[in-house]
């Protein structure tokens, strides 16, 4: 099975940008034939990339209509598997730079800036303007810090959402990444399947179709991509009784990524 590190090579083929020089990723050929489909050899012109935090592949099977949803905005799937250790600042060190984590050099759950070259760096060298859209302080607001993009650390999830929506009505940017965290904070505390998780996973999924119909209403003239696209899973620790991650375990690993492909309209 593919892992997460195709993120960065799909978007910079798409994008017709070089990518990163310590890529170790193919992309997604699904994506790319569509893409050719529709667009040519024209090159995507914006791209924007909800990434929520620890919505696994455990969910699908008992939430297989609402993660409907999510496909019909975005209906090109790939099943993935996350990069060891299963933590935050693992996974999207290695979907942001197609690197694995002895390359990036995160390997455990720290936040250090990363010294590797990153889709961001290469996107930017590329002459596309990026913003960075996060809650203050989370480990995607800080590793990847240094870069000539834009940040926005917000407060929480719902200045996120709001954040991006202004970005895209503003209409000065190429790439956008929006990241909410909501569901991962809530497992550690309760479970997996709490009534309080699954509320944040509703969230995120309406969240989606929000930002996909600014997305669609603002950039409606270019031809474009958008990707849902969580870090990892999350499962049920039996000792403390609380949702976790960080194992090889399926629940932590298998993610399913969605990507949507839309012509510009003339």
């Amino acid at each position: 099975m593919a892992k997460i590190t195709v993120l960065t090579p799909t978007v910079c083929e798409l994008m017709q940008v070089v990518t990163p020089k310590t890529t170790q990723a193919h992309a997604l050929p699904q994506v790319l034939g569509e893409a050719k489909n529709l667009f040519k050899e024209n090159p995507v012109e914006k791209c924007l990339i909800y990434a929520p935090d620890a919505l696994g592949s455990f969910l699908l099977n008992n939430y297989t209509a609402e993660f409907n949803k999510v496909k019909e905005i975005a209906p090109i799937t790939a099943d993935l598997e996350a990069v060891m250790k299963t933590y935050t600042p693992v996974c999207f060190a290695s979907m942001f730079s197609g690197a694995l984590p002895e390359t990036t050099g995160i390997k455990k759950y720290e936040k250090p800036v990363l010294t590797v070259e990153t889709m961001f760096d290469v996107l930017a060298k590329a002459g596309k303007k990026v913003a960075l859209v996060a809650v203050k302080d989370c480990s995607i607001d800080i590793i990847f810090r240094g870069r000539d993009i834009e940040y926005y650390s917000e407060p929480y999830d719902l200045e996120v959402t709001n954040r991006t929506i202004e970005l895209l009505k503003q209409n000065e940017l190429d790439v956008i990444v929006a990241y909410n965290q909501e569901y991962d904070d809530l497992l550690h505390r309760t479970k997996p399947f709490s009534t309080e998780c699954i509320n944040a996973m509703h969230n995120h999924l309406k969240t989606f179709n929000i930002l996909a119909q600014a997305f669609n209403k603002y950039w409606a003239k270019y031809n474009r991509v958008i990707a849902f696209t969580p870090d990892h899973g999350a499962h049920l620790d039996t000792i403390k009784n609380k949702g976790n991650h960080g194992t090889d375990m399926p629940e932590d690993l298998n993610v399913r990524h969605y990507w949507g492909l839309y012509k510009k309209q003339e």
